[in-house]
């Protein structure tokens, strides 16, 4: 809920979680409710990309058997983790470039069309103004259901396959976070 412009929790968050300009110096616990409206969406955007980087870590982790595919695969990864860094610095057109070469390489992977609704969902957070808003939101919902596609198309033939589902994920968790 929201009372005078600030979010309230129930939960605490131990300060020493965030190392950001807003925490207190003593380390005490700090209650949402304590963080303005500015410094709330700042904790919104920090956790999207905290969940974007473990997502993937956790991709590292998996990949399939083949030579050639696990070269592609690396490329692609190396490619989604160019776009993670350049989102981070909040170089929009530089993330959602990479992004787009990763998907170049394997046209039916999609992770990488997961990867692009996730960054247009970001940028959508954190612009103010509403036409670029409208036209992250019509982008980031093609991007998730691009991704959507071609994750149940590949989950049909191989359903092993991680990729596959990590990119089906991605794809619900940016439609739902919007």
């Amino acid at each position: 809920g929201r009372e005078n412009g600030k979010h309230i929790s129930l939960c605490r968050l131990p300060a020493e979680l965030f190392s950001l300009p807003w925490v207190r110096r003593d380390r005490s616990p700090v209650l949402l409710a304590d963080y303005s409206d500015e410094e709330y969406a700042c904790m919104r955007k920090f956790r999207l990309f905290f969940i974007t980087v473990v997502a993937l870590a956790f991709s590292l982790q998996m990949g399939p058997g083949n030579l050639r595919a696990q070269e592609n695969r690396n490329k692609i990864v190396s490619l989604l983790k160019q776009g993670v860094e350049k989102g981070f610095n909040l170089d929009e057109k530089g993330a959602i470039s990479e992004i787009a070469k990763a998907s170049e390489i394997d046209k039916e992977n999609p992770l990488p069309y997961a990867m692009l609704a996730l960054t247009h969902l970001f940028f959508y957070e954190t612009s103010f103004d509403e036409t670029e808003k409208q036209k992250r939101e019509e982008s980031l919902m093609r991007a998730a259901e691009e991704a959507q596609a071609r994750g149940e198309k590949r989950v049909e033939r191989n359903p092993r396959d991680e990729d596959a589902y990590l990119g089906l994920a991605i794809a619900r968790l940016s439609k739902n976070r919007y």
